[in-house]
């Protein structure tokens, strides 16, 4: 039986998002996104994958809210 995570993924993900936003994805190490999110290298990669696919992630989820953002109505949710 697998562990509950015992991090808050939204957060980290926006921690991720921060730093591939400030440093770049070529210039993020795992290393670096390892000491923003405090997480060890089995969580990120169990939870994430690899640095490729986390980044995916971020961008998919940055686009659905960007996109949400974009597409509401005033007087909508």
């Amino acid at each position: 039986m697998a562990r509950p995570r015992g991090f808050d993924e939204a957060a980290v993900l926006r921690a991720v998002r921060e730093e591939f936003w400030v440093t770049g994805y070529a210039a993020t190490s795992v290393d670096d996104i390892l000491a923003v999110t405090g997480l060890g290298k089995g969580s990120l990669s169990g939870a994430f994958g690899d640095k490729h696919q986390l980044f995916v992630r971020v961008f998919n989820e940055h686009c659905d809210e960007t996109i949400g953002i974009r597409t509401q109505r005033p007087g909508r949710s």
